[in-house]
Protein backbone atom coordinates (compact mmCIF):
# COMPACT_ATOMS: atom_id res chain seq x y z
CA UNK A 1 0.00 0.00 0.00
CA UNK A 2 1.31 3.48 -1.04
CA UNK A 3 1.21 6.46 1.67
CA UNK A 4 -0.07 9.49 0.04
CA UNK A 5 0.58 13.25 1.64
CA UNK A 6 -3.36 12.75 1.69
CA UNK A 7 -3.17 9.70 3.94
CA UNK A 8 -0.77 11.21 6.06
CA UNK A 9 -2.88 14.72 6.76
CA UNK A 10 -6.25 12.95 7.04
CA UNK A 11 -4.46 10.85 9.80
CA UNK A 12 -3.23 14.15 11.45
CA UNK A 13 -6.57 16.01 11.58
CA UNK A 14 -8.49 13.24 13.05
CA UNK A 15 -5.39 12.60 15.65
CA UNK A 16 -5.56 16.67 16.53
CA UNK A 17 -8.81 17.46 16.76
CA UNK A 18 -10.72 14.24 17.69
CA UNK A 19 -12.94 14.11 14.36
CA UNK A 20 -12.97 17.01 12.18
CA UNK A 21 -13.57 16.58 8.48
CA UNK A 22 -10.44 17.38 6.36
CA UNK A 23 -11.94 19.04 2.80
CA UNK A 24 -10.52 20.49 -0.15
CA UNK A 25 -6.99 18.18 0.38
CA UNK A 26 -5.60 18.23 -3.26
CA UNK A 27 -2.86 14.65 -3.82
CA UNK A 28 -0.02 16.42 -5.09
CA UNK A 29 2.14 14.42 -7.34
CA UNK A 30 3.37 11.35 -6.19
CA UNK A 31 7.73 11.68 -5.48
CA UNK A 32 8.98 10.11 -8.36
CA UNK A 33 12.00 7.26 -7.67
CA UNK A 34 14.70 6.69 -10.17
CA UNK A 35 16.83 4.10 -10.66
CA UNK A 36 19.73 5.95 -9.05
CA UNK A 37 18.62 6.68 -6.13
CA UNK A 38 16.66 3.35 -5.62
CA UNK A 39 13.93 5.53 -3.19
CA UNK A 40 11.60 8.35 -3.02
CA UNK A 41 13.26 11.76 -2.54
CA UNK A 42 13.66 12.75 1.07
CA UNK A 43 10.87 14.17 2.14
CA UNK A 44 12.36 17.02 4.61
CA UNK A 45 13.63 20.03 3.13
CA UNK A 46 17.12 20.74 2.53
CA UNK A 47 19.09 22.27 4.80
CA UNK A 48 19.93 25.38 2.84
CA UNK A 49 16.23 25.82 2.44
CA UNK A 50 15.79 25.69 6.52
CA UNK A 51 18.45 28.33 6.94
CA UNK A 52 16.75 30.58 3.90
CA UNK A 53 13.57 30.42 5.97
CA UNK A 54 14.86 30.72 9.81
CA UNK A 55 14.27 33.90 11.64
CA UNK A 56 17.62 35.29 11.75
CA UNK A 57 19.06 37.42 14.50
CA UNK A 58 19.54 40.64 14.30
CA UNK A 59 22.41 41.91 16.41
CA UNK A 60 21.31 45.58 17.19
CA UNK A 61 23.07 47.95 19.12
CA UNK A 62 21.60 50.20 21.57
CA UNK A 63 20.52 53.16 20.06
CA UNK A 64 22.74 56.52 21.71
CA UNK A 65 20.78 58.57 24.63
CA UNK A 66 19.37 62.09 22.81
CA UNK A 67 19.88 64.94 24.15
CA UNK A 68 17.01 66.44 25.70
CA UNK A 69 16.16 69.63 23.72
CA UNK A 70 13.95 71.26 26.10
CA UNK A 71 16.69 70.83 28.93
CA UNK A 72 19.84 72.31 26.61
CA UNK A 73 17.35 75.39 25.89
CA UNK A 74 17.17 75.72 29.74
CA UNK A 75 20.64 75.77 30.28
CA UNK A 76 20.67 78.19 27.56
CA UNK A 77 18.35 80.19 29.42
CA UNK A 78 19.68 80.13 32.70
CA UNK A 79 23.10 81.27 31.75
CA UNK A 80 21.49 84.10 29.88
CA UNK A 81 20.05 85.02 32.54
CA UNK A 82 22.60 85.28 34.94
CA UNK A 83 24.55 87.16 32.40
CA UNK A 84 22.23 89.82 32.32
CA UNK A 85 22.00 89.95 36.28
CA UNK A 86 25.71 90.33 36.23
CA UNK A 87 25.51 92.89 33.15
CA UNK A 88 22.10 94.74 35.19
CA UNK A 89 24.99 94.73 38.33
CA UNK A 90 27.86 95.66 36.53
CA UNK A 91 25.46 98.51 34.72
CA UNK A 92 24.11 100.20 38.81
CA UNK A 93 27.69 99.79 40.04
CA UNK A 94 29.16 102.01 37.38
CA UNK A 95 25.91 104.41 37.03
CA UNK A 96 26.58 104.79 41.31
CA UNK A 97 30.29 105.60 40.70
CA UNK A 98 29.54 107.71 37.96
CA UNK A 99 26.74 109.53 40.42
CA UNK A 100 29.78 110.11 42.95
CA UNK A 101 31.44 111.37 40.79
CA UNK A 102 29.56 113.94 39.48
CA UNK A 103 28.66 114.60 43.15
CA UNK A 104 32.18 115.17 44.28
CA UNK A 105 33.16 117.31 40.65
CA UNK A 106 29.80 119.46 41.64
CA UNK A 107 31.17 119.66 45.27
CA UNK A 108 34.49 121.10 44.00
CA UNK A 109 33.36 123.13 41.29
CA UNK A 110 30.95 124.50 44.11
CA UNK A 111 33.97 125.58 46.22
CA UNK A 112 35.91 127.06 43.64
CA UNK A 113 33.20 129.23 42.57
CA UNK A 114 32.56 129.84 46.22
CA UNK A 115 36.54 130.77 46.90
CA UNK A 116 36.63 132.91 43.51
CA UNK A 117 33.18 134.77 44.47
CA UNK A 118 34.69 135.82 47.97
CA UNK A 119 37.96 136.29 46.38
CA UNK A 120 35.72 139.23 44.56
CA UNK A 121 33.24 140.32 47.21
CA UNK A 122 35.69 140.75 49.82
CA UNK A 123 37.93 143.78 49.92
CA UNK A 124 41.01 144.07 49.03
CA UNK A 125 43.83 143.05 51.11
CA UNK A 126 44.63 146.47 52.19
CA UNK A 127 40.94 147.12 53.31
CA UNK A 128 39.91 144.05 54.47
CA UNK A 129 41.83 144.47 58.31
CA UNK A 130 39.64 147.97 58.07
CA UNK A 131 36.89 146.46 57.29
CA UNK A 132 36.97 143.54 60.35
CA UNK A 133 38.28 146.15 62.59
CA UNK A 134 34.59 148.02 61.22
CA UNK A 135 32.93 145.17 62.30
CA UNK A 136 33.64 145.89 65.99
CA UNK A 137 37.32 143.12 65.90
CA UNK A 138 39.85 144.72 67.41
CA UNK A 139 42.87 145.69 64.83
CA UNK A 140 45.16 142.36 66.15
CA UNK A 141 42.09 139.80 65.96
CA UNK A 142 41.34 141.45 62.58
CA UNK A 143 44.85 140.66 61.57
CA UNK A 144 44.72 137.16 62.69
CA UNK A 145 41.36 136.53 60.84
CA UNK A 146 43.33 138.00 57.79
CA UNK A 147 45.81 135.80 57.88
CA UNK A 148 44.60 132.48 58.40
CA UNK A 149 41.66 133.35 55.38
CA UNK A 150 44.33 133.83 53.29
CA UNK A 151 46.29 130.76 54.30
CA UNK A 152 43.20 128.29 53.61
CA UNK A 153 42.83 130.22 50.07
CA UNK A 154 46.18 129.88 49.64
CA UNK A 155 46.05 126.39 50.47
CA UNK A 156 42.98 125.48 48.22
CA UNK A 157 44.62 127.61 45.23
CA UNK A 158 48.21 125.30 45.81
CA UNK A 159 45.83 122.08 45.64
CA UNK A 160 43.52 122.35 42.69
CA UNK A 161 47.41 123.77 40.96
CA UNK A 162 49.29 120.25 41.77
CA UNK A 163 46.28 118.30 41.06
CA UNK A 164 45.93 119.76 37.76
CA UNK A 165 49.35 119.17 36.64
CA UNK A 166 49.87 116.26 38.10
CA UNK A 167 46.62 114.71 36.72
CA UNK A 168 44.72 113.54 40.14
CA UNK A 169 42.17 116.52 40.14
CA UNK A 170 38.90 115.44 41.22
CA UNK A 171 40.49 111.75 42.61
CA UNK A 172 40.08 110.43 45.94
CA UNK A 173 43.82 111.84 47.00
CA UNK A 174 42.66 115.12 45.90
CA UNK A 175 39.13 114.99 47.63
CA UNK A 176 40.97 113.56 50.88
CA UNK A 177 43.62 116.82 51.27
CA UNK A 178 40.53 118.88 50.63
CA UNK A 179 38.61 117.62 53.29
CA UNK A 180 41.91 118.29 55.40
CA UNK A 181 41.60 122.12 54.48
CA UNK A 182 37.53 122.27 55.68
CA UNK A 183 38.79 120.25 58.58
CA UNK A 184 41.15 123.26 59.19
CA UNK A 185 38.35 126.05 58.21
CA UNK A 186 36.27 124.44 60.70
CA UNK A 187 39.07 124.52 63.46
CA UNK A 188 38.80 128.34 62.96
CA UNK A 189 35.29 128.47 62.66
CA UNK A 190 35.11 127.16 66.56
CA UNK A 191 38.21 128.91 67.75
CA UNK A 192 36.79 131.98 66.08
CA UNK A 193 33.28 131.39 67.92
CA UNK A 194 29.56 131.46 66.05
CA UNK A 195 28.76 135.02 66.59
CA UNK A 196 32.19 136.42 65.37
CA UNK A 197 32.22 133.93 62.40
CA UNK A 198 28.64 135.13 61.49
CA UNK A 199 30.08 138.62 61.92
CA UNK A 200 32.76 138.06 60.28
CA UNK A 201 31.15 136.51 57.27
CA UNK A 202 28.72 139.73 56.71
CA UNK A 203 31.56 142.12 56.95
CA UNK A 204 33.43 140.17 54.09
CA UNK A 205 30.77 140.15 51.74
CA UNK A 206 29.59 136.62 51.95
CA UNK A 207 26.42 134.87 52.46
CA UNK A 208 25.77 134.08 56.14
CA UNK A 209 22.09 132.39 55.75
CA UNK A 210 20.14 129.94 53.82
CA UNK A 211 16.82 130.49 52.87
CA UNK A 212 14.22 127.99 51.76
CA UNK A 213 13.44 128.39 47.98
CA UNK A 214 11.12 125.49 48.07
CA UNK A 215 9.54 122.74 49.80
CA UNK A 216 9.20 119.52 47.75
CA UNK A 217 5.82 117.69 48.32
CA UNK A 218 5.77 114.99 50.51
CA UNK A 219 8.78 115.87 52.39
CA UNK A 220 9.66 116.39 56.24
CA UNK A 221 9.85 119.45 55.78
CA UNK A 222 6.19 120.20 54.17
CA UNK A 223 5.53 118.46 57.53
CA UNK A 224 6.78 119.96 59.67
CA UNK A 225 5.14 123.38 58.46
CA UNK A 226 8.43 124.65 57.01
CA UNK A 227 7.78 127.40 54.00
CA UNK A 228 9.47 129.25 51.45
CA UNK A 229 11.25 132.17 52.23
CA UNK A 230 12.50 131.13 56.12
CA UNK A 231 15.74 131.06 56.98
CA UNK A 232 17.26 128.06 58.61
CA UNK A 233 19.04 129.34 61.76
CA UNK A 234 20.17 125.97 63.34
CA UNK A 235 19.66 122.38 62.93
CA UNK A 236 19.94 120.27 66.49
CA UNK A 237 21.62 122.89 67.79
CA UNK A 238 24.24 123.45 65.32
CA UNK A 239 24.76 127.15 63.56
CA UNK A 240 23.62 126.68 60.44
CA UNK A 241 25.50 129.86 57.53
CA UNK A 242 25.80 127.67 54.35
CA UNK A 243 24.54 125.00 52.61
CA UNK A 244 27.43 122.81 53.55
CA UNK A 245 26.86 123.12 57.47
CA UNK A 246 22.99 122.12 57.22
CA UNK A 247 24.24 118.67 54.72
CA UNK A 248 26.97 118.13 57.01
CA UNK A 249 24.37 118.34 60.45
CA UNK A 250 21.55 116.05 58.86
CA UNK A 251 24.21 112.74 58.09
CA UNK A 252 25.19 113.13 61.51
CA UNK A 253 23.15 111.41 64.45
CA UNK A 254 20.75 108.35 64.09
CA UNK A 255 18.73 108.69 60.70
CA UNK A 256 14.81 109.71 61.33
CA UNK A 257 15.29 110.50 65.55
CA UNK A 258 13.58 113.83 66.21
CA UNK A 259 15.95 116.81 65.70
CA UNK A 260 14.61 120.43 66.42
CA UNK A 261 15.40 122.82 63.84
CA UNK A 262 15.26 126.95 64.30
CA UNK A 263 13.98 128.83 61.19
CA UNK A 264 13.39 132.88 61.12
CA UNK A 265 10.30 133.95 59.42
CA UNK A 266 10.10 137.61 59.01
CA UNK A 267 10.69 138.86 62.74
CA UNK A 268 9.75 135.71 64.20
CA UNK A 269 11.79 132.22 65.40
CA UNK A 270 10.36 128.97 65.42
CA UNK A 271 11.36 125.58 66.32
CA UNK A 272 9.49 123.13 64.25
CA UNK A 273 10.55 119.31 64.66
CA UNK A 274 11.87 116.75 61.57
CA UNK A 275 12.57 113.45 61.57
CA UNK A 276 16.90 113.69 61.23
CA UNK A 277 17.75 113.04 57.58
CA UNK A 278 17.33 115.26 54.03
CA UNK A 279 15.14 118.12 54.93
CA UNK A 280 13.37 118.10 50.95
CA UNK A 281 13.96 121.96 50.38
CA UNK A 282 15.71 123.75 47.93
CA UNK A 283 17.59 126.49 49.40
CA UNK A 284 19.28 130.25 48.50
CA UNK A 285 22.26 131.43 49.75
CA UNK A 286 21.28 134.72 51.14
CA UNK A 287 23.46 137.54 53.85
CA UNK A 288 21.72 139.01 56.76
CA UNK A 289 22.63 141.21 59.45
CA UNK A 290 23.88 139.64 62.59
Amino acid sequence: MRITWVHIGVAVLIAGTGGFMAADWVEPDPVPVTPESGAAKSLEPAPSTIAASAPQAILRQPPETAEDPLATLRGQLTAEQRAREKLENDVAQLARELADLRSAMASDNAAEEALASAGASRPNATDSVTTLTAAGFSPGRAEQIKKRLDKFALDRLSLWDTATREGWLNSDRYREQLNQIAGDEQSFRSDLGDDDYDRMLYALGESNRVMVQEVMLGSTSAGAGIQPGDLILSYDGARIYKYEDLRSATVQGTSGELVPVTIQRGEQVEIHYVPRGPLGVRLDATRVLP
